[in-house]
């Protein structure tokens, strides 16, 4: 695949890269993102003071992610739909990245589509390739 770049080079992307295509993720994609970003739960109870002096209960959480002013359900939710905001947020790439991705495609309007990537070694320049190609061709 070829990608546009701003500079004077082409750029090519490896066909055996491994894309998160995040227009349509799989149920079992959605289900991996929920699940590193969850946390885990330690069997502990932190107990709370509330106002009127009684207490409540909270089971405690470990290493859960936290996504500033969205839940992880409304993070969820827009990943199973698609919304390329929520696909793009840094933690959820950073689980991608944990799970082996390249890098992933998603979409802002259904006729486009972005496609991002952050495994560097999956992408050639012209001159990269050319210099591949002489390198094979003085070993024959």
């Amino acid at each position: 695949m070829l990608l546009p770049n701003y500079s004077k080079n082409e750029m090519t992307l490896d066909p055996k890269a491994n894309l998160a295509d995040m227009r349509k993720p799989s149920p079992e994609l959605v289900s991996q993102i929920d699940q590193m970003t969850k946390g885990r739960t330690t069997g502990k109870t932190i107990n709370i003071k509330k106002p009127d002096g009684s207490y409540v209960g909270i089971s405690e959480v470990k290493d859960r992610t936290y996504f500033g002013s969205f839940s992880q359900e409304q993070v969820i939710q827009g990943i199973k739909d698609g919304k390329a905001y929520f696909a793009e947020l840094p933690e959820v790439k950073a689980v991608l990245k944990k799970l082996g991705y390249d890098g992933q495609i998603t979409s802002e309007v259904p006729y486009a589509k972005n496609i991002g990537i952050w495994n560097k070694d999956v992408i050639k320049t012209k001159s990269q390739l050319t210099d591949i190609w002489n390198q094979a061709k003085r070993k024959l």
